[in-house]
């Protein structure tokens, strides 16, 4: 993982997409409170690593449509624990 991203970052935002309560890029900075290039550095690690994905493209609210990601289905397991 790189250095400026902290596993926490990371945790919180597959806990997100986990719960529904966000699903997209802009979802994730305006719950995370982080610049917008904080999420793309942590949502391009986690496709690199498959463990999320981009699944077609939602509504756009006056700018670029949103591209939505979720969590890739496998036959293994994904924990996320907040300690």
């Amino acid at each position: 993982m790189e250095p400026s991203i902290s596993a926490t970052l990371r945790d919180q935002t597959l806990d997100l997409l986990a719960s529904g309560a966000a699903s997209s890029r802009a979802d994730l900075v305006e719950a995370l409170q982080v610049a917008p290039s904080t999420v793309t550095t942590v949502v391009r690690r986690l496709l690199e690593e498959g463990v999320i994905s981009e699944e077609g493209v939602g509504r756009s609210t006056g700018g670029r449509r949103p591209r939505i990601l979720r969590l890739r289905e496998s036959n293994g397991f994904l924990a996320v624990a907040e300690l």
